[in-house]
């Protein structure tokens, strides 16, 4: 039975009088009882809420969420299409969870389809024929990675390449293969062992493969006899190639030795390329001689210059042939994508866009070195209008990508406005020099003619806050013949709707105390003007 209050101490409640020892005691006495009786009484209500919201979850509707639906959700938390192995670990984990989450993801095929494989030690065979195996028809990817080892010209000496267990893997069945090693007697070794393997099966799917990427990073010992060229030993129905060559401080024992060394591809293997990329950073024309005039039918190119600061070729040349293709460059009629990455400003790999002519460019996307120097004093400007006039791309061209570098803002203004006809316009951590006069979009604001009329997406990645919210107001002014006011509601009613669609921003990490950006004003005119889609920030901040 509960217990019954002491009636005499209520007396205390309707005044001020100070009870004595005594009756304080009591009072005491009182207030433990009750204290312990809320305490039994919130175990009580913990215990109850526990089977509340066990109860609840069982009518969760996670649960009858349909397994190809949560399959999708884990191709968005694992979205690497080749897992190495901390990624197969998150793939496991999410199998443990419970037996409808492991169901939904064996019904994702692509979460099975790529693998990065270390030939550190022995290769798992099974195991990695098991986890092909849960990938079901789905194109299967796989990455080999060789670390450095013994010369493997040397007889007797193992090259750990020569696996028949990672043979068997490619004889298997692969869409993309892509390996990573010292040299081209390592993938010599490995088509060796492949070979092996295509006498014992009826046909290879190594013949079968649409894309391969090779990675030398140590040393080129490719014999001079093109018939004996690695080149020659490629799948025949490689539509897409990747190749990076080895440094030439590694590869040669002198710097001009690279610009004298041929690449020995076969004709027949260049034509039915669609797409090209080659990391390099030898000297000289010969290597893009060898490789570029039969990339007739090539959509998709790119070049990655390691951060080459001189890329040197004899433009004085007697040589007939040099000095004709200096004149009339590379011809590559169906690129439609050009990627030029890990270049340094005001260096001579940017001539590389005087060398190449490509009528159907669509999208052209420029990258720099990270370590460039704070200062630079080159001509963006003069060498895209050169290229846009020279290939006589200015009409297709839509994408324009520029990324790291530090430049001047009546340079990049330049720049922007020999590509009138740009759709989508994306600059990656862009430094702009010369701010007193104004950033390139505020230049633009004096053009006669609205610059960038057919721009539908901007994006503006990786910048500090209080110079985004310059850049953004500057580029809107830059498309409408008033004065612009962010603390406005709305913008005058009669201009009409821009073509802009998609507004993207994102922040480098800055101090707290620095500037913020004023997001408010800017989303509401943004808004206001049309866009469809605006995505700012989130600003992270460092103490």
């Amino acid at each position: 039975m509960p217990r019954v209050p002491n009636q005499a101490l209520s007396y205390f409640l309707s005044n001020n009088v100070v009870p004595n020892q005594c009756e304080a005691a009591s009072i005491q006495i009182e207030m433990d009882y009750l204290a312990a009786h809320i305490s039994r009484l919130r175990s009580k209500l913990t215990k109850l809420e526990k089977q509340f919201w066990s109860y609840s979850i069982m009518l969760s509707p996670v649960r009858r969420v349909p397994a190809e639906i949560l399959g999708e959700i884990f191709t968005f938390v694992i979205p690497d299409d080749v897992l190495e192995e901390q990624k197969r670990c998150q793939l496991v984990d999410l199998q443990l969870v419970c037996r409808s989450w492991r169901d939904a993801a064996r019904l994702q095929h692509r979460l099975w389809s790529g693998l990065y494989v270390s030939l550190r030690q022995t290769i798992p065979l099974e195991k990695i024929q098991n986890w092909f195996g849960r990938s079901g028809n789905t194109p299967k990817s796989l990455q080999v990675f060789v670390p450095g080892h013994g010369d493997c010209e040397t007889q007797g000496s193992p090259c750990r390449l020569h696996s028949l267990a990672l043979a068997t893997l490619v004889a298997k069945g692969l869409s993309r293969f892509s390996l990573t090693c010292k040299g081209p007697q390592c993938f010599h070794n490995f088509l060796d062992a492949l070979k092996t393997i295509k006498v014992t099966t009826s046909g290879c799917a190594w013949d079968c493969l649409d894309f391969i990427a090779l990675k030398f990073t140590e040393e080129w010992n490719e014999s001079p006899d093109p018939s004996k060229s690695m080149f020659f030993r490629l799948p025949p129905n490689v539509t897409s190639f990747e190749l990076e060559l080895p440094s030439r401080y590694d590869a040669f024992g002198s710097e001009t030795d690279s610009a004298i060394t041929p690449l020995h591809i076969p004709p027949s293997f260049l034509i039915q390329l669609r797409s090209l990329s080659l990391r390099c950073d030898w000297q000289g024309l010969q290597w893009l001689e060898c490789v570029l005039p039969l990339c007739t039918n090539v959509q998709t190119l790119k070049f990655n210059f390691f951060g080459l600061e001189s890329w040197e070729y004899d433009t004085s040349s007697n040589e007939a042939h040099l000095r004709q293709r200096l004149r009339s460059g590379f011809l590559l009629p169906q690129v439609h994508t050009l990627c030029l990455q890990n270049l340094v400003a005001d260096s001579h790999p940017m001539d590389i866009l005087s060398l190449i002519l490509t009528p159907q460019l669509v999208d052209l996307d420029i990258g720099f070195h990270r370590n460039d120097p704070e200062e630079s004093d080159w001509k963006l400007a003069e060498h895209i209008i050169a290229f846009a006039k020279r290939s006589s791309c200015g009409a297709s061209l839509r994408r324009f990508r520029l990324r790291h570098v530090q430049l001047k803002a009546g340079e990049l203004a330049n720049a922007l406005r020999a590509l009138p006809f740009l759709t989508h316009l994306t600059l990656e951590d862009i430094v702009m020099t010369e701010a007193e006069n104004g950033d390139a979009f505020y230049l633009l604001k004096t053009d006669a003619q609205p610059s960038l009329s057919r721009l539908e997406t901007l994006e503006l990645l990786h910048f500090k806050p209080n110079l985004c919210h310059n850049l953004i107001q500057s580029f809107l002014q830059s498309r409408r013949p008033y004065r612009w006011d962010p603390e406005k509601q709305s913008p005058p009613s009669e201009v009409q709707a821009d073509t802009l669609k998609r507004l993207i921003v994102t922040f480098q990490t800055i101090p707290k105390e620095r500037q913020l950006l004023k997001g408010d004003p800017v989303l509401r005119a943004l808004r206001e003007h049309g866009v469809t889609m605006v995505h700012i920030g989130p600003i992270s901040y460092i103490d």
